[in-house]
């Protein structure tokens, strides 16, 4: 028997980091969005991945201090140091680690992901 990691993912984010996120996927990742519905919006990854941001309010997400301590997700990125570079000049926050072959990324109201070559 072999164990691996689905295809889909769920994330809760704080409705207030909506358009900060939107733009951190589609503009600093160049993820693009296939459908906004109501408090969702779903992301599709180029090996037929998903998504799925589900917006609440502010007081029903984790806090950004408590995602940092939630696991860490790695994205592959065609080249990492043009991601990273409009990442940061969207504002998303870099993390420091002590790993330092990959720059890891706080996304707004959202998990640590480490960028990775593709």
């Amino acid at each position: 028997m072999t164990t691996s990691y689905g295809k889909n993912m769920k994330w809760t984010v704080g409705a207030p980091h909506r358009e900060a996120l939107r733009a951190a996927f589609e503009q600093g990742l160049r993820i693009s969005r296939h459908s906004a519905d109501g408090d969702v919006d779903i992301y599709g990854l180029p090996n037929d991945s998903w998504i799925a941001i589900v917006y609440v309010p502010a007081a029903e997400a984790l806090t950004e201090d408590q995602l940092r301590k939630a696991p860490w997700l790695e994205l592959l990125v065609d080249e990492v140091e043009p991601a990273a570079e409009r990442l940061v000049g969207l504002g998303v926050t870099k993390v420091p680690y002590k790993a330092t072959t990959h720059p890891y990324f706080q996304l707004p109201g959202g998990p640590v992901l480490r960028l990775a070559k593709r």
